[in-house]
């Protein structure tokens, strides 16, 4: 098995894997800034992550192999906290073929995202209970009102 963790041993934080039968430990990030609230996916090969740039703390994948993070959440820092505040976007969970990340932020919003491609599939925002709209067109996501059914992508 693997362990993934964050450390700050070499200077700035960054993810690191461990194989737990050798002892063996690498690097698989260099980011700028620490990351945290680390999620492995069901299938073992991704990482998701926050990670906090620019102001706004935005959900990051990369894959366990090593690479560059690919960023998921797109969403703007609002509400009254100054930037750099709060948690902006946060990883939800893993579908259980671990190809789907879901995401959620402080604005009561929620995503469901593709870990290969990056693209959003599905767009939850809040609506009346059992409510479900579909956009109508297959390259615009659907909105899904009832927020617990990430859980059982």
């Amino acid at each position: 098995g693997r362990l993934a963790f964050i450390s700050s041993e070499e200077g700035s934080a960054q993810i690191y894997l461990r194989w737990m039968d050798s002892g063996q430990v690498a690097r698989l990030t260099d980011l700028t800034t620490s990351p945290h609230s680390l999620a492995w996916s069901p299938d073992g090969r991704w990482i998701a992550f926050t990670g906090q740039y620019d102001g706004d703390e935005q959900v990051y994948v990369v894959p366990a192999s090593g690479g560059a993070p690919k960023r998921l959440t797109h969403y703007p820092a609002k509400g009254p906290l100054p930037p750099r505040w709060g948690y902006d976007n946060q990883v939800y969970g893993w579908s259980p073929d671990g190809t789907r990340i879901a995401t959620t932020s402080s604005l009561g919003e929620a995503a469901i995202w593709d870990a290969e491609s990056g693209e959003q599939l599905y767009d939850l925002a809040p609506a009346p209970a059992g409510a479900i709209r579909d956009t109508g067109q297959q390259d615009t996501p659907r909105r899904i009102a009832d927020v617990v059914e990430i859980a059982r992508l």
